[in-house]
Protein backbone atom coordinates (compact mmCIF):
# COMPACT_ATOMS: atom_id res chain seq x y z
CA UNK A 1 0.00 0.00 0.00
CA UNK A 2 1.19 3.46 -1.07
CA UNK A 3 1.49 6.55 1.54
CA UNK A 4 -1.31 8.23 -0.60
CA UNK A 5 -3.57 5.34 0.56
CA UNK A 6 -2.31 4.58 4.34
CA UNK A 7 -2.98 8.49 4.70
CA UNK A 8 -6.46 8.03 2.45
CA UNK A 9 -7.05 5.00 5.17
CA UNK A 10 -5.90 6.96 8.47
CA UNK A 11 -8.00 10.42 7.03
CA UNK A 12 -10.97 7.47 6.64
CA UNK A 13 -10.85 5.95 10.13
CA UNK A 14 -10.82 9.37 11.60
CA UNK A 15 -13.92 10.46 9.91
CA UNK A 16 -15.61 7.95 10.86
CA UNK A 17 -18.99 8.29 12.66
CA UNK A 18 -17.88 6.84 15.98
CA UNK A 19 -14.95 7.96 15.86
CA UNK A 20 -16.61 12.09 15.37
CA UNK A 21 -18.69 11.16 17.91
CA UNK A 22 -15.54 10.32 20.69
CA UNK A 23 -14.24 13.49 19.03
CA UNK A 24 -16.49 15.92 19.53
CA UNK A 25 -17.93 14.30 23.11
CA UNK A 26 -18.09 17.30 25.31
CA UNK A 27 -15.86 17.38 28.22
CA UNK A 28 -16.52 19.34 31.39
CA UNK A 29 -12.96 20.21 32.10
CA UNK A 30 -9.62 20.61 30.35
CA UNK A 31 -6.34 18.39 30.58
CA UNK A 32 -4.84 20.57 32.20
CA UNK A 33 -7.72 21.22 35.18
CA UNK A 34 -7.06 17.36 34.82
CA UNK A 35 -3.48 17.31 35.53
CA UNK A 36 -3.84 20.17 38.26
CA UNK A 37 -6.48 18.58 40.23
CA UNK A 38 -5.50 14.82 39.91
CA UNK A 39 -9.08 13.75 38.90
CA UNK A 40 -9.02 9.94 37.47
CA UNK A 41 -10.21 9.82 33.83
CA UNK A 42 -12.69 6.79 32.74
CA UNK A 43 -11.21 4.40 30.41
CA UNK A 44 -13.04 6.36 27.26
CA UNK A 45 -12.00 9.70 28.20
CA UNK A 46 -8.99 9.78 26.77
CA UNK A 47 -7.88 13.33 24.88
CA UNK A 48 -8.33 13.18 21.62
CA UNK A 49 -5.46 13.98 18.94
CA UNK A 50 -6.44 17.73 18.22
CA UNK A 51 -6.90 18.16 21.92
CA UNK A 52 -3.02 16.42 22.79
CA UNK A 53 -1.81 18.65 19.82
CA UNK A 54 -3.50 21.63 21.47
CA UNK A 55 -1.46 20.84 24.97
CA UNK A 56 1.56 19.75 22.73
CA UNK A 57 1.50 23.03 20.93
CA UNK A 58 0.67 25.26 23.97
CA UNK A 59 3.77 27.72 24.29
CA UNK A 60 5.81 26.95 27.52
CA UNK A 61 5.80 29.90 29.74
CA UNK A 62 8.80 32.71 29.61
CA UNK A 63 11.08 32.67 32.20
CA UNK A 64 11.75 36.29 31.47
CA UNK A 65 8.15 37.41 32.37
CA UNK A 66 8.25 35.45 35.50
CA UNK A 67 7.29 38.07 38.15
CA UNK A 68 10.83 38.52 40.49
CA UNK A 69 10.71 37.82 44.18
CA UNK A 70 12.61 40.03 46.53
CA UNK A 71 14.64 37.51 49.07
CA UNK A 72 12.45 38.01 52.18
CA UNK A 73 9.53 36.75 50.10
CA UNK A 74 11.35 33.85 48.88
CA UNK A 75 12.17 33.07 52.24
CA UNK A 76 8.87 33.37 53.36
CA UNK A 77 7.67 31.11 51.04
CA UNK A 78 9.89 28.07 50.80
CA UNK A 79 9.42 28.18 55.35
CA UNK A 80 5.73 28.91 55.46
CA UNK A 81 5.01 26.26 52.17
CA UNK A 82 5.42 23.19 51.20
CA UNK A 83 4.71 20.61 48.37
CA UNK A 84 1.60 18.19 48.65
CA UNK A 85 1.89 14.85 47.51
CA UNK A 86 -0.09 14.41 44.26
CA UNK A 87 -2.95 12.08 46.53
CA UNK A 88 -3.57 14.68 49.15
CA UNK A 89 -5.33 17.70 47.57
CA UNK A 90 -4.67 17.44 44.01
CA UNK A 91 -1.37 18.64 44.02
CA UNK A 92 -1.90 21.98 45.31
CA UNK A 93 0.38 24.06 47.41
CA UNK A 94 -0.50 23.88 51.37
CA UNK A 95 0.85 26.19 53.96
CA UNK A 96 2.23 25.60 57.06
CA UNK A 97 5.31 24.84 59.17
CA UNK A 98 7.49 22.00 57.99
CA UNK A 99 6.99 18.35 59.55
CA UNK A 100 10.07 19.21 61.78
CA UNK A 101 8.78 22.70 63.06
CA UNK A 102 5.46 20.95 64.14
CA UNK A 103 6.85 17.82 65.86
CA UNK A 104 9.08 20.20 67.90
CA UNK A 105 5.94 22.38 68.90
CA UNK A 106 3.36 19.33 69.72
CA UNK A 107 6.37 18.24 72.18
CA UNK A 108 7.22 21.85 73.75
CA UNK A 109 3.45 22.17 74.69
CA UNK A 110 3.50 18.23 76.37
CA UNK A 111 6.48 19.45 78.11
CA UNK A 112 4.57 22.25 79.62
CA UNK A 113 1.50 20.90 80.29
CA UNK A 114 3.35 18.04 82.16
CA UNK A 115 5.00 20.84 84.31
CA UNK A 116 2.41 22.82 84.91
CA UNK A 117 0.31 19.66 86.26
CA UNK A 118 3.58 19.03 88.79
CA UNK A 119 3.55 22.49 89.81
CA UNK A 120 -0.06 22.95 90.19
CA UNK A 121 0.45 19.74 92.77
CA UNK A 122 2.61 20.42 94.42
CA UNK A 123 0.85 23.97 94.95
CA UNK A 124 -2.19 22.24 96.30
CA UNK A 125 0.31 20.44 98.88
CA UNK A 126 2.21 23.12 99.78
CA UNK A 127 -1.44 25.14 100.57
CA UNK A 128 -2.55 22.21 102.19
CA UNK A 129 0.15 22.06 104.58
CA UNK A 130 -0.25 25.95 105.43
CA UNK A 131 -3.60 25.66 105.69
CA UNK A 132 -3.52 22.96 108.21
CA UNK A 133 -0.74 25.01 110.28
CA UNK A 134 -3.16 28.08 110.20
CA UNK A 135 -5.82 26.18 111.77
CA UNK A 136 -3.44 24.78 114.14
CA UNK A 137 -2.61 28.10 115.36
CA UNK A 138 -5.95 29.04 115.33
CA UNK A 139 -7.14 26.39 117.61
CA UNK A 140 -3.72 27.00 120.16
CA UNK A 141 -4.89 30.44 120.46
CA UNK A 142 -9.10 29.55 121.41
CA UNK A 143 -7.07 26.62 123.53
CA UNK A 144 -6.76 27.14 127.32
CA UNK A 145 -3.47 27.96 128.29
CA UNK A 146 -1.46 25.22 129.87
CA UNK A 147 -0.87 24.68 133.51
CA UNK A 148 2.88 27.15 133.73
CA UNK A 149 5.01 26.59 136.83
CA UNK A 150 8.46 27.71 137.80
CA UNK A 151 10.41 27.74 134.69
CA UNK A 152 12.78 24.71 135.16
CA UNK A 153 14.69 25.29 132.56
CA UNK A 154 15.72 29.46 132.27
CA UNK A 155 17.26 30.51 129.27
CA UNK A 156 17.07 27.37 127.37
CA UNK A 157 15.43 28.01 124.20
CA UNK A 158 12.49 25.52 122.99
CA UNK A 159 14.47 24.14 120.39
CA UNK A 160 17.21 22.85 122.36
CA UNK A 161 14.66 21.30 124.89
CA UNK A 162 13.07 19.56 121.98
CA UNK A 163 16.82 18.08 121.15
CA UNK A 164 17.32 17.35 124.92
CA UNK A 165 14.16 15.01 125.08
CA UNK A 166 14.87 13.42 122.29
CA UNK A 167 18.01 12.15 123.32
CA UNK A 168 16.73 11.03 126.88
CA UNK A 169 13.89 9.23 125.58
CA UNK A 170 16.42 7.44 123.46
CA UNK A 171 18.34 6.61 126.35
CA UNK A 172 14.99 5.44 127.87
CA UNK A 173 14.48 8.34 130.71
CA UNK A 174 10.86 8.92 129.72
CA UNK A 175 10.20 11.15 132.48
CA UNK A 176 12.79 13.43 131.90
CA UNK A 177 11.77 13.45 128.32
CA UNK A 178 8.20 14.30 129.33
CA UNK A 179 9.60 16.97 131.35
CA UNK A 180 11.53 18.66 128.85
CA UNK A 181 8.98 18.64 126.29
CA UNK A 182 5.82 20.39 128.58
CA UNK A 183 8.92 23.03 129.11
CA UNK A 184 9.66 23.33 125.55
CA UNK A 185 5.80 23.31 124.95
CA UNK A 186 4.95 26.07 127.40
CA UNK A 187 8.07 28.11 126.04
CA UNK A 188 6.46 28.43 122.72
CA UNK A 189 3.14 27.04 121.84
CA UNK A 190 3.62 26.84 118.38
CA UNK A 191 5.33 23.53 118.80
CA UNK A 192 2.89 20.53 116.77
CA UNK A 193 2.88 16.82 117.85
CA UNK A 194 5.02 17.79 121.33
CA UNK A 195 1.75 17.03 123.55
CA UNK A 196 0.53 14.13 121.48
CA UNK A 197 4.70 12.83 121.52
CA UNK A 198 4.15 12.96 125.43
CA UNK A 199 0.77 10.86 125.99
CA UNK A 200 2.22 8.84 123.33
CA UNK A 201 5.28 8.15 125.73
CA UNK A 202 3.35 7.66 128.86
CA UNK A 203 0.95 5.33 126.89
CA UNK A 204 3.81 2.67 126.33
CA UNK A 205 5.10 2.78 129.68
CA UNK A 206 1.67 2.09 131.06
CA UNK A 207 0.58 5.42 132.97
CA UNK A 208 -2.91 5.57 131.83
CA UNK A 209 -4.09 8.16 133.49
CA UNK A 210 -1.31 10.42 132.63
CA UNK A 211 -1.68 9.66 128.83
CA UNK A 212 -5.53 10.65 128.77
CA UNK A 213 -4.78 13.84 129.86
CA UNK A 214 -2.33 14.39 127.45
CA UNK A 215 -4.07 13.14 124.65
CA UNK A 216 -7.12 15.45 126.01
CA UNK A 217 -4.85 18.21 125.89
CA UNK A 218 -3.51 16.85 122.50
CA UNK A 219 -6.88 17.05 120.98
CA UNK A 220 -7.54 20.24 122.09
CA UNK A 221 -4.80 21.93 120.85
CA UNK A 222 -5.65 19.97 116.92
CA UNK A 223 -2.64 18.01 117.38
CA UNK A 224 -3.09 14.55 115.64
CA UNK A 225 -7.05 14.73 116.65
CA UNK A 226 -7.70 10.92 114.94
CA UNK A 227 -4.68 9.31 116.72
CA UNK A 228 -5.58 10.84 120.12
CA UNK A 229 -8.89 10.21 119.88
CA UNK A 230 -8.30 6.16 119.13
CA UNK A 231 -6.02 5.95 122.38
CA UNK A 232 -8.35 7.62 124.22
CA UNK A 233 -10.69 5.10 122.94
CA UNK A 234 -8.09 2.17 123.89
CA UNK A 235 -7.77 3.82 127.21
CA UNK A 236 -11.20 3.71 128.25
CA UNK A 237 -11.72 -0.09 126.58
CA UNK A 238 -9.54 -0.42 129.55
CA UNK A 239 -11.16 0.98 132.14
CA UNK A 240 -14.25 -1.19 131.09
CA UNK A 241 -15.90 2.51 130.20
CA UNK A 242 -17.37 1.12 126.86
CA UNK A 243 -19.72 3.84 126.33
CA UNK A 244 -17.02 6.23 126.26
CA UNK A 245 -14.60 4.34 124.00
CA UNK A 246 -17.33 4.44 121.65
CA UNK A 247 -17.58 8.16 121.67
CA UNK A 248 -13.52 8.41 121.35
CA UNK A 249 -13.51 5.69 118.15
CA UNK A 250 -16.17 7.18 116.45
CA UNK A 251 -14.36 10.87 116.83
CA UNK A 252 -11.30 8.97 115.32
CA UNK A 253 -13.54 7.66 112.48
CA UNK A 254 -14.84 10.84 111.39
CA UNK A 255 -11.28 12.72 111.83
CA UNK A 256 -9.76 9.99 109.61
CA UNK A 257 -12.49 7.70 107.69
CA UNK A 258 -10.02 5.90 105.78
CA UNK A 259 -8.17 4.56 108.35
CA UNK A 260 -9.87 0.70 108.92
CA UNK A 261 -8.45 -0.04 112.64
CA UNK A 262 -10.58 2.59 113.52
CA UNK A 263 -13.63 1.74 112.02
CA UNK A 264 -12.71 -1.98 113.50
CA UNK A 265 -12.18 -1.02 117.11
CA UNK A 266 -15.77 0.84 117.01
CA UNK A 267 -17.23 -1.77 115.67
CA UNK A 268 -15.92 -4.21 118.62
CA UNK A 269 -16.87 -1.70 120.97
CA UNK A 270 -20.26 -1.56 119.88
CA UNK A 271 -20.65 -5.42 120.26
CA UNK A 272 -18.92 -5.58 123.88
CA UNK A 273 -21.19 -2.90 124.76
CA UNK A 274 -24.35 -4.86 123.89
CA UNK A 275 -26.42 -5.33 126.92
CA UNK A 276 -28.53 -8.26 127.46
CA UNK A 277 -31.77 -6.46 127.82
CA UNK A 278 -31.31 -4.77 123.95
CA UNK A 279 -31.64 -8.79 122.90
CA UNK A 280 -34.76 -8.98 121.38
CA UNK A 281 -35.43 -12.61 120.02
CA UNK A 282 -33.76 -16.06 122.00
CA UNK A 283 -34.43 -19.22 119.35
CA UNK A 284 -34.40 -22.51 121.13
CA UNK A 285 -34.23 -26.60 118.96
CA UNK A 286 -35.28 -28.32 121.62
CA UNK A 287 -35.00 -28.28 125.30
CA UNK A 288 -32.19 -30.42 126.21
CA UNK A 289 -29.87 -28.93 128.59
CA UNK A 290 -27.28 -28.62 126.19
CA UNK A 291 -29.29 -25.88 124.16
CA UNK A 292 -30.89 -24.05 126.85
CA UNK A 293 -27.64 -23.45 129.01
CA UNK A 294 -27.62 -19.08 128.53
CA UNK A 295 -31.38 -18.98 127.72
CA UNK A 296 -32.05 -17.16 131.44
CA UNK A 297 -29.28 -14.86 130.88
CA UNK A 298 -31.97 -13.01 127.96
CA UNK A 299 -35.43 -12.43 130.00
CA UNK A 300 -36.63 -9.75 128.19
CA UNK A 301 -36.32 -11.63 125.01
CA UNK A 302 -38.89 -13.28 122.85
CA UNK A 303 -38.82 -17.42 122.88
CA UNK A 304 -39.50 -18.77 120.25
CA UNK A 305 -39.68 -22.27 120.68
CA UNK A 306 -41.63 -25.64 119.45
CA UNK A 307 -45.12 -25.86 120.76
CA UNK A 308 -44.03 -30.00 121.16
CA UNK A 309 -40.90 -28.59 123.62
CA UNK A 310 -43.00 -25.72 125.37
CA UNK A 311 -45.76 -28.01 126.02
CA UNK A 312 -43.22 -30.77 127.68
CA UNK A 313 -41.19 -27.46 129.57
CA UNK A 314 -44.72 -26.37 131.37
CA UNK A 315 -46.01 -29.86 132.15
CA UNK A 316 -46.74 -30.98 135.66
CA UNK A 317 -44.34 -33.91 135.49
CA UNK A 318 -41.61 -32.98 132.92
CA UNK A 319 -39.44 -35.53 132.41
CA UNK A 320 -35.96 -35.78 134.17
CA UNK A 321 -33.81 -34.26 130.63
CA UNK A 322 -35.70 -30.93 130.75
CA UNK A 323 -35.19 -28.58 132.97
CA UNK A 324 -37.24 -26.33 133.33
CA UNK A 325 -36.00 -23.47 135.68
CA UNK A 326 -33.97 -21.12 132.86
CA UNK A 327 -37.07 -20.65 131.90
CA UNK A 328 -38.95 -19.50 134.89
CA UNK A 329 -39.54 -15.75 133.44
CA UNK A 330 -41.58 -17.10 130.65
CA UNK A 331 -43.08 -19.33 132.18
CA UNK A 332 -44.55 -17.08 134.73
CA UNK A 333 -46.00 -14.81 131.51
CA UNK A 334 -43.21 -12.19 132.28
CA UNK A 335 -41.27 -12.32 129.11
CA UNK A 336 -43.22 -12.93 125.71
CA UNK A 337 -42.79 -16.86 124.22
CA UNK A 338 -43.77 -17.90 120.75
CA UNK A 339 -44.85 -21.96 121.09
CA UNK A 340 -44.39 -22.76 116.60
CA UNK A 341 -47.35 -25.30 116.09
CA UNK A 342 -44.81 -27.47 114.33
CA UNK A 343 -40.25 -27.21 114.79
CA UNK A 344 -39.67 -27.72 111.14
CA UNK A 345 -36.06 -28.95 112.08
CA UNK A 346 -37.52 -32.18 113.85
CA UNK A 347 -40.29 -32.13 111.51
CA UNK A 348 -37.41 -32.65 108.90
CA UNK A 349 -35.76 -35.67 111.04
CA UNK A 350 -39.07 -37.67 111.28
CA UNK A 351 -39.54 -37.50 107.60
CA UNK A 352 -35.91 -38.26 107.23
CA UNK A 353 -36.57 -41.44 109.99
CA UNK A 354 -39.76 -42.23 108.23
CA UNK A 355 -37.93 -42.83 104.43
CA UNK A 356 -35.30 -44.46 106.06
CA UNK A 357 -37.22 -47.12 108.08
CA UNK A 358 -39.62 -47.64 104.84
CA UNK A 359 -36.57 -47.92 102.93
CA UNK A 360 -35.37 -50.98 104.99
CA UNK A 361 -38.75 -52.31 104.90
CA UNK A 362 -38.66 -52.46 101.20
CA UNK A 363 -35.37 -54.03 101.47
CA UNK A 364 -36.05 -56.52 103.86
CA UNK A 365 -39.53 -57.46 101.67
CA UNK A 366 -37.57 -57.63 98.95
CA UNK A 367 -34.88 -60.29 99.86
CA UNK A 368 -37.42 -62.62 101.00
CA UNK A 369 -37.52 -65.48 98.52
CA UNK A 370 -40.76 -66.27 96.81
CA UNK A 371 -42.98 -68.74 97.16
CA UNK A 372 -43.12 -71.17 94.43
Amino acid sequence: MSNEEASGAEFSSRDAPGSEQRRHRPDGITPEQRRLLDTPRAPSEHPTESAQSEADTTPAPDPKNRPTLTPSAESHLTHKSRRVGSGDFGGVTATGPPPGRASRVIEARQAFLILGTILLLGLSFYGGTKLNYVKYLLASRNAPKLEQGADRYPGVAADELVKQALNAERAGKWQEAVERFMAAKNKDLRYRGILFRVGKVVYEHRDFDAADKAFERAITFGENVEAANFYRGLIAVRRRNLPAAEQFFEAAVEAAPFVPDYHYYWGETLRLDLKPEQIKYVGISHYHGDHIGQVGSFPKATLPIGKGDWDVLTSPKPPENANPAPFANWIKGESKVDPVPLDKKRALKRKAAARKRKSAADGKRASRPRRA
